[in-house]
């Protein structure tokens, strides 16, 4: 079996949309012939933890897990102010990139192949290195754009001609690069080469929805359920404001509708958007993965914020992760963003719920997921091709990137601490 050193930053026992991606792929390579060597984060300051993801990794699976150092000074605010634009750079997690950098030294006569996953970009920078002092293949997997991102934002002129030069370098070193949605004209800031980049979304796992009780049930309360990570911004405040008016329009009470909540706050002050209708809001707060699975079969209709950002207004086709959990799961969904982008697509081509794009959208889309409920008329279906988007079948489209890159590595091109081997 083939070995491959992957760098991922985010990993269980952190938790997080980011987590998914890099533990599934982990777990599921081995089906076609790679066996991971994870190397990951001892002391993670990332406020996320799931100890029940550890049960994803296979027993078989090593992971090495490293410091990165000064990172709960940077991120408490523990640094002088005029220090951290220096000393962040490229972001806050470069000691962790550092770490294994100097840990993954010692694989590099053992592994095939190499992969670093983004965010944090500075996952990059190590695979950069390696790459150069090994010639070790080497894939690049930006979870996100880097400074092509709609939540870009540099601290400096200086810092963002910095950072497009080292993405350029990545661009042109990496001997292939993944992308987590289907727009690589304003995913990178430059274009890379025809063959040398392919989308692999975020999926689901089918194991994850075993066990689970499917109750199709009408319940006493129509019930709109959110999973995960909730910001303060204009699409969440759009919601907000269509909620208020759809249950004023309607002398709603909470016996009526609520909103349940499971997950966790990015931006505290969200809460004051539903502060003056909080008897028709349950926030559960973070809970385990598998837990957050079954709280979609507990709700009437899902909702789905598609987040845009002030940055590179193009880039519409970001994805989020939970959405094909989402499907999967075959409850209706009320998709809310800004503008037609590509999540209100895949709503619409699935058939399976409602796009929203202003507060009048979100009053008439919960009228009439409420009068269907009411008469007994909600569809819930799961549309077959979801199956294009498990995580064993996107795994496989890894894995034969990884054969690829490793077809055509010449034995003369491989260096080993300046040996050839």
């Amino acid at each position: 079996m083939k070995k491959v050193l992957y760098i991922a930053y985010f990993f269980p026992p952190v938790s997080g949309a980011g987590v998914q991606r890099s533990l599934k792929f982990s777990k599921y390579l081995q089906l076609y012939g790679w066996h991971p060597i994870i190397v990951t984060v001892k002391n993670s300051t990332y406020p996320l933890e799931d100890m029940s993801l550890l049960k994803d990794c296979m027993d078989n699976m090593e992971i090495v897990r490293v410091n990165s150092p000064l990172e709960s000074i940077f991120r408490d605010g523990k640094a002088p102010k005029y220090l951290r634009p220096l000393l962040n750079y490229p972001d806050r997690h470069w000691g962790f990139a550092l770490q294994a950098f100097l840990k993954a030294r010692k694989y590099m006569k053992s592994v095939d192949a190499i992969i670093t996953t983004s965010s944090p970009v500075s996952s990059h920078l190590a695979g950069y290195l390696l790459k150069t002092l090994y010639g070790v293949p080497w894939v690049a997997d930006f979870r996100d754009p880097w400074t092509m991102n709609p939540f870009y934002k540099p601290y400096t002129r200086v810092h963002n001609w910095l950072d497009k030069k080292l993405e350029k370098a990545i661009i042109r070193k990496a001997d292939f690069l993944i992308i987590t949605t289907f727009d690589k004209e304003h995913h990178f800031v430059e274009r890379p080469p025809d063959g040398k980049c392919l989308s692999i979304p975020n999926g689901y796992d089918e194991q994850d929805f075993i066990n689970i009780n499917i109750s199709r049930q009408k319940k006493g309360v129509f019930t709109i359920g959110y999973n995960g990570g909730l910001y303060d911004d204009v699409v969440t405040e759009t919601f907000f404001k269509g909620f208020r008016q759809f249950i004023n329009n309607y002398h709603l009470t909470p016996d009526h509708v609520k909103l349940s909540i499971y997950g966790y706050l990015r931006d505290p002050q969200v809460q004051e958007k539903w502060k003056d209708i909080s008897e028709y809001v349950e926030f559960h707060g973070f809970i385990e993965h598998k837990a957050s699975i079954q709280a979609l079969y507990q709700t009437d209709v899902l909702l789905l914020l598609t987040r845009v950002g002030p940055h590179n207004s193009d880039y519409d086709n970001c994805i989020p992760g939970k959405t094909f959990e989402y499907l999967r799961s075959g409850q209706p969904i009320l998709h809310v963003a800004q503008k037609e982008c590509f999540v209100s697509n895949i709503i619409r081509e699935f058939e399976q719920g409602v796009n929203a794009f202003q507060i009048e959208d979100v009053i008439e889309a919960l009228n009439k997921l409420y009068t269907d409920w009411k008469a007994g008329q909600l569809i819930n279906r799961v549309d077959p091709r979801i199956l294009l988007f498990e995580r064993r079948e996107l795994t496989k489209q890894l894995a034969d990137v990884l054969d690829h890159v490793t077809a055509y590595q010449h034995l003369g091109e491989r260096k080993v601490t300046g040996e050839q081997v």
